[in-house]
């Protein structure tokens, strides 16, 4: 053997030696014979306290549960997804509305008494609705009902007969804008067929809008653990979708329609009109002071979009947090039969609703934390769920759309749908003057 040999034999079994001792000697030891153990800066200290403990040292505590605060979001979108959507086949839906013939016209301008079994002329503001031989009826101002005759129709004027168990009688005053009804027709034996009358449909018509939610994340953050339970990729996702749901609800009820060519691309972008755009006739406003919201202004409100209507007798009070609270306090405040009656449901439709009974139908009131969030203080939106559907050209779906070669992931939510609002008198708006605008 050389002595160079020796040498390395020498050399290898220190070196086992050495890795032996790690194994069983006490750490604090093995930490003293080491070169580092020798040369280490570390801090002297005369106290161990968490003043004097660095930040690498301490035990980080996080929760591995994430808390989102979630209002009550997207309540309409909800109610008209249970409901049911309804395809569409184009950018542009259209519908037709036709209402039964109108009964109801009114007097343009004065009309004095006539003379006993003497004809006058009565000026009206929808001629078309009247035919030759139609009984109308008029109150006069002592509150009599008198049933007329009408012998001719000429350009916006009638010529009406009072009518009498034993013949013509005398024609009462009528005044301006009083009403006058179109009761029924009553024609003479053996006479010829009279014209006919009917109603022509509306047309209305929405555009399509493409909603998006888009999700981005790098593929060093995908890869990254994190203290809550739920991943980086999987929390952006869900508060993505919320708020995604939350654009679409908006629309719902605010949007505006529009058809335009974007001047970046060139390319059509439409929007779709909300529930609030169609609503023209039950806009009903109270106030803090001269008329405000009570008992007997909710039975306004349910005569507003109940009576005289073809709607369903269930209808939808969308209320903000605001209007929640003074409707919840007029309802703790009744109490009695001849009170208002309600019932608290919880979880109908995956909501709570609060439900007034009225002798018109039930109004089913539901709180909308997302209208604050639109400064709506104290607003409602009423809705009749007959005359609303969503209607899907695309319907919502997920994909990944990660281009080639991107070190990440891009998720996209996309839908393309828009609605279909049907006679707007089954609808209406109930808000504060004082705080809010319709």
């Amino acid at each position: 053997m050389t002595r160079r040999t020796a040498r390395l034999i020498m050399a290898s079994v220190a070196v086992i030696a050495l890795l032996v001792a790690a194994l069983f000697l006490p750490e604090h030891v093995m930490l003293l014979l080491s070169p580092l153990g020798m040369a280490l800066g570390a801090t002297v200290v005369q106290q161990i306290t968490e003043a004097t403990t660095p930040e690498e040292h301490k035990v980080r505590d996080v929760s591995n549960v994430l808390t989102r605060i979630r209002p009550s979001l997207a309540p309409i979108d909800t109610i008209l997804r249970l409901i049911g959507t309804e395809s569409a086949q184009a950018s542009k839906i259209e519908w037709a509305e036709s209402e039964v013939l109108p009964h109801e016209d009114t007097v343009t301008s004065a009309v004095s008494a006539g003379s006993a079994g003497a004809s006058v002329t009565v000026p009206v503001a929808t001629p078309a609705l009247w035919r030759k031989d139609d009984i109308a009826m008029v109150v006069d101002g002592s509150g009599n009902t008198h049933l007329l005759l009408v012998a001719n129709v000429s350009g916006s004027n009638l010529t009406v007969y009072k009518l009498t168990d034993s013949g013509f009688g005398t024609v009462p005053a009528l005044s301006a804008n009083q009403k006058i009804y179109r009761v029924t027709t009553a024609k003479p034996e053996f006479s010829m067929p009279g014209s006919g009358r009917a109603t022509m449909p509306a047309y209305k018509f929405n555009y399509t809008q493409i909603y998006e939610g888009v999700i981005e994340i790098s593929g060093t953050r995908a890869a990254t653990k994190n203290y809550t339970q739920q991943h980086d990729i999987a929390r952006a996702e869900e508060e993505q979708l919320w708020d995604y749901r939350l654009q679409i609800e908006y629309s719902t009820i605010f949007g505006l329609p529009s058809n335009i060519t974007d001047p970046a691309t060139g390319q059509p972008r439409r929007t779709a009109a909300g529930i609030r755009y169609f609503i023209s006739s039950n806009v009903i406003p109270y106030n803090n002071s001269t008329d405000p919201l009570d008992e007997s202004k909710l039975m306004d409100v349910a005569y507003a979009v109940f009576a005289g209507q073809v709607g369903s007798q269930t209808k939808y009070l969308v209320a903000s947090a605001g209007l929640q609270h003074k409707i919840d306090k007029i309802l703790l405040n009744s109490s009695g039969y001849s009170e208002l009656q309600a019932t608290r449901e919880v979880n109908s439709l995956g909501l709570h609703i609060t439900t007034v009974r009225t002798g018109f139908g039930s109004l089913r009131i539901i709180y909308h934390e997302g209208l604050a969030r639109m400064g709506k203080k104290e607003w409602g939106l009423i809705i009749d769920p007959r005359y609303i559907r969503r209607r899907v050209l695309r319907p919502m779906s997920r994909k990944d759309v990660t281009p080639p070669g991107l070190d990440g992931r891009i998720i996209q939510w996309l839908e393309e749908s828009t609605l279909e609002v049907r006679y707007e008198k089954a609808h209406g708006i109930l808000y504060n003057a004082d705080t809010d605008v319709p």
